[in-house]
Formats: structure tokens, C-alpha cells, sequence
């Protein structure tokens, strides 16, 4: 239990106190390593301790959500990106509930997806915001929008989106696919390994905005049950 109360309250609010020094100097990059950082934590207490101290430390992570989600913080500036406050925060409420739904459910692929999202989504993002040279709009988010506003304007009113377009780049979903298959190829057969990443990159690709963290934790559930 040593290794679990140094990560919730040592390694944890480090990594906060870092990406709020960081965002200072180097926005870009402060989402990423909060994102994988909190993601690896994830995987640690899962490997030592299980499923349900994991469950339990994604708990202890809600309290930090306003902090993580304000424009009066160089880390919730960095987070936001542009974005309304609201946007975000539904944005990792879906994280949150994927990881959820993981440790619930299908708690033998909860690994699988958190390093997926952690590895796989950090490095398709780093490769794609920095040589990716080949963008594509995701036509998802556009379709999701317009349903919204057509079909629930009151649920529309509440998440209040952000109607910009949002691509990606082929560069960056590669990487994606390669960072995710050589994470899973120590752990899985590589046929399994392979077809999981191929199947995460291409759902991340079409995936609306804010949504992509719980498509790729859940790819595993729905994928390597076929295996």
C-alpha cells in the first residue's frame, strides 16, 4: 500500500505542480504529459494493486477538475486550448467513464486501453502536431455538431461546442498505430497487437473531438475478445 498512497499523494501532485510549470513555458505540450502521465499512474496501481484501487483513484482525481479545466491556471489555459470550459470538462468525464467502464466490465483489457491512450495517443499527437504534413478533417465532428443542433438543442445549449474544424494528420495516426502495437507486442500475440492498434487508429481517426481518449480505452474490449 506504500507504492499507492506515494502515488495518489506524491507522484499525482507532482505531476500537477510540473505541468502548471511547463504550461508556462511550453503550452503545447503540457495536455500530453498530463495525459500520459496520469494514464501511467493508471497503469502502475493497476498492475501492484488491481482493479478497484484504480477505480478509486480515478475517484481521487475528480476534486482536481476545476483546477485542471480553469482559464485562471497556466495548466487549465494549456488544457483548454481554445475550447469553452464546459467542452473540456465533458471531454474528460468521457475519459474518466471509459476507464470506468474498463475496470467494471472488462477489467482483463483495462491495461491494454490505458496504455493505448497513454503511449499510442501521445505519440500520434506529438508526430502529428510536429511533421504531420498530410491533414484530413474528421467529418464526425462536424455531423455531431449539426445533429446536436438539430435533434437536441437542449443537450446542444449545455455542451455548447466549439464549431471549428478538426483534423488530424496521416503522419500522426500511423504513429498512433505503431506506438500502440509495439506497447501491446510484449504483452499479447502479435496478431493480436497489430489488429488492435490498426483498429484504434483508424476509430481515433473518424472520432469526434474530446472523444477520442474513450474510443481508444475501449478498442481493446471491442476487439480482443475476437482473439
Amino acid at each position: 500500500m506504500l507504492l499507492y498512497l506515494i502515488l495518489l499523494f506524491i507522484a499525482t501532485p507532482t505531476l500537477f505542480l510540473i505541468a502548471n510549470e511547463v504550461a508556462k513555458k511550453c503550452p503545447k505540450i503540457t495536455r500530453k504529459l498530463l495525459h500520459s502521465g496520469l494514464f501511467l499512474i493508471g497503469a502502475v496501481i493497476y498492475v501492484y494493486y488491481g482493479v478497484q484501487l484504480v477505480t478509486l483513484y480515478g475517484l481521487y482525481l475528480f476534486p482536481f477538475s476545476p483546477f485542471l479545466t480553469s482559464d485562471k491556471t497556466s495548466i487549465g489555459k494549456a488544457i483548454l486550448r481554445g475550447e469553452r470550459q464546459r467542452e473540456t470538462f465533458i471531454g474528460l468525464g468521457l475519459t474518466v467513464s471509459a476507464s470506468f467502464i474498463n475496470a467494471t466490465l472488462f477489467p482483463q483489457y483495462f491495461l491494454y486501453g490505458v496504455l493505448i491512450a497513454a503511449i499510442g495517443d501521445t505519440c500520434g499527437d506529438l508526430v502529428g502536431s510536429t511533421v504531420g504534413k498530410i491533414k484530413y478533417n474528421v467529418p464526425l465532428t462536424d455531423l455531431a455538431i449539426k445533429f446536436l443542433q438539430i435533434h437536441a438543442p437542449k443537450i446542444y445549449k449545455i455542451i455548447n461546442p466549439t464549431e471549428k474544424k478538426h483534423s488530424r494528420s496521416v503522419e500522426g495516426s500511423v504513429a498512433l498505430m505503431i506506438s500502440s502495437a509495439l506497447t501491446l507486442l510484449p504483452l499479447v500475440p502479435p496478431e493480436e497487437a497489430i489488429t488492435c492498434a490498426f483498429a484504434a487508429a483508424l476509430l481515433e481517426a473518424i472520432s469526434p473531438r474530446n472523444t477520442d481518449n474513450f474510443i481508444l480505452q475501449i478498442t481493446p474490449s471491442i476487439v480482443m475478445p475476437f482473439f
